[in-house]
């Protein structure tokens, strides 16, 4: 069975980061220098974005 993440506006600024660079990696996408540094709502919208120039996440398994 597949699982697979949601990000929501209520997520937390971890789930948010590790599903931004899990999205990144997953389209071979570069990070930008300092997304470390970024708020919960500016990594929402960098995953809005990705999302939608390049689609979701792939499910894990």
């Amino acid at each position: 069975m597949a699982m697979t993440m949601t990000v929501t506006k209520q997520s937390d600024w971890g789930k948010a980061y590790y599903y931004a660079t899990q999205l990144a990696f997953d389209h071979g996408l570069d990070l930008p220098e300092n997304i470390d540094e970024w708020s919960t709502k500016k990594l929402l919208n960098y995953i809005a974005k990705t999302e939608k120039a390049y689609g979701k996440l792939s499910a894990i398994g």
